[in-house]
């Protein structure tokens, strides 16, 4: 897929930025976004760079992650895809100010919706707004798997051991794996309405085609195999 800046909705300087955002599936692992950039001089800017990555995971209903190696670039790369998301229809952001802290972001008020402060180091983030309540989940290293409700700034707990973990694509259906079985939540609003699917393996994927959802699940190697066999469950 090929974008300028303006097709983004971005303004970067005078010149137009041409990017190419290529996706690239291996195997199980998480998706990768390549960026090949013409730039007409050095030092355009790396934030912009990671902005187009993100954008481009963004329409691909992807996530992505942008680290710095101090919190004060870190601060800085935020201000500027703050200012750069503005005027697009990414409207909330969520991410970590340091690996116990989670900021909630309003793009459009230019302000913060939410601060919350964990015990435990977190691992892993992912934000919803495919309904009309954003919400958020999160996991510690703890592997403890927590729900973020935005509009009521409500924490409550899903699980106290979570693997894999994922909303399903465009839609308030939550996926998780508590050692053997997976956990489906078709309302995380009513947590204890949970389906609950034995596995024999751990969760790889989950894949959206042709109206259905398919959970994807290596299962171990047995009689002294190499591999495992995949097994598919339809959600």
């Amino acid at each position: 897929m090929i974008y300028e800046i303006k097709d983004l909705t971005f303004s970067y300087g005078k010149d137009p930025l041409l990017c190419d955002v290529n996706l690239t599936l291996s195997g199980g692992e998480a998706q990768r976004v390549k960026l090949s950039l013409e730039l007409s001089k050095v030092g355009t800017g790396k934030t912009l760079v990671a902005a187009l990555a993100l954008y481009g995971n963004k329409l691909r209903n992807d996530q992505g992650v942008l680290m710095a190696p101090t919190d004060t670039l870190a601060r800085q790369h935020l201000l500027t895809l703050v200012d750069l998301f503005k005027n697009t229809d990414l409207k909330i952001i969520a991410y970590l100010a340091d690996l116990n802290t989670i900021c909630i972001q309003d793009l459009v008020a230019q302000q913060n919706i939410a601060t919350i402060n964990h015990e435990s180091k977190i691992d892993y983030l992912e934000l919803n707004k495919s309904g009309n309540k954003p919400k958020l989940i999160f996991r510690d290293r703890k592997r403890h798997l927590f729900l973020y409700n935005i509009s009521e700034k409500k924490k409550s707990t899903l699980l106290n051991f979570c693997g894999f973990v994922q909303w399903v694509p465009n839609s308030e259906v939550l996926v998780a794996q508590e050692r053997k079985n997976v956990c489906v939540w078709y309302n995380v609003d009513d947590p204890d309405k949970v389906k609950i699917i034995p596995v024999k393996g751990d969760v790889e994927e989950i894949r959206r085609k042709e109206g259905k959802t398919e959970l994807i699940v290596e299962e171990a190697a047995t009689g002294g195999g190499n591999f495992g066999n995949t097994q598919t469950y339809l959600l």
